[in-house]
């Protein structure tokens, strides 16, 4: 996904695969070529890309149904806009270097080279969510990760996509990622990418969008539960769906949970 690619596409292909109630926000992120020194450069990176995510997380809060007595101009009326440090009050960092959503809400941050976008909603409508952005790694990186992502039987399946290798590692990445930000907030625990399985991929099929082509999958990752306090018993098992959207150069996925998981959990 270029530069060029006009931010209304992305954000329309993303809300199209997001439950009715889930607020999304979306910015591209703007490099500083005034930076030379890769401390620098690296603290630049860092400290825009959470003023960045912060906004998104705003703006997502708000559609989601969040309320404020703050001032437009204190947090930016849309992603991108100037805000203050009010923005770290609204979300702030626990912590766990997890973001702190206002009470009753829930939602998930995500940067990728190309872009910052956030996701949130009521604890009335969800439990929990997670999001992910990746650029569509190069050869290099593909062959560097690919041994750690997954396994033989995993490779299998996304091998019946067709697709080209960078785009199944950074696929299988993502979808990981995306379950490891969904359940770490319910249950306090890391998980490796040994500790879920991808076993289950859904019919392929392709988004009506002018301006970008894309593709929408459905994964199934099984795994034991982190908790067993939550789970009720050690063999427990739990399948957890994570849908993805992908074009020539991005990939972006998303996974969610039920209000009635925290009940029967």
């Amino acid at each position: 996904m270029s530069e060029a690619t006009p931010l209304s596409a992305v954000q329309s292909i993303l809300q199209s695969i997001l439950p009715v109630h889930v607020g999304s926000g979306l910015a591209p992120i703007q490099r500083s070529e005034s930076l030379v020194l890769p401390r620098e450069v690296g603290f630049a990176k860092r400290r825009q890309e959470f003023h960045s995510g912060r906004v998104c997380a705003v703006h997502a809060l708000r559609q989601a149904g969040w309320t404020s007595n703050l001032s437009e101009s204190a947090v930016g009326s849309r992603p991108g806009a100037p805000a203050s440090e009010d923005l770290q009050a609204i979300v702030g960092v626990s912590s766990d270097r997890c973001p702190q959503w206002p009470t009753g809400f829930v939602g998930s941050i995500s940067h990728s080279q190309n872009w910052s976008w956030a996701v949130a909603a009521s604890a009335q409508y969800l439990a929990g969510i997670g999001i992910d952005t990746e650029v569509i790694m190069t050869p290099e990186i593909h062959e560097t990760v690919r041994p750690e992502v997954g396994t033989e039987l995993e490779w299998a399946l996304v091998s019946k996509l067709a697709l080209r290798p960078e785009l199944e590692t950074t696929l299988l990445f993502s979808i990981k990622e995306t379950f490891f930000k969904l359940w770490y907030p319910l249950v306090k625990q890391f998980y490796d990418f040994t500790d879920v399985q991808l076993v289950q991929v859904a019919a392929e099929s392709q988004l009506a969008n002018a301006d970008l082509r894309t593709h929408h999958l459905s994964f199934g990752l099984h795994t034991r539960r982190a908790s067993t306090e939550m789970a009720g018993r050690a063999d427990q098992h739990t399948m957890t769906r994570v849908d993805a959207l992908w074009t020539d150069a991005e990939v972006f996925t998303v996974a969610w949970l039920d209000p009635k998981f925290a009940a029967t959990s």
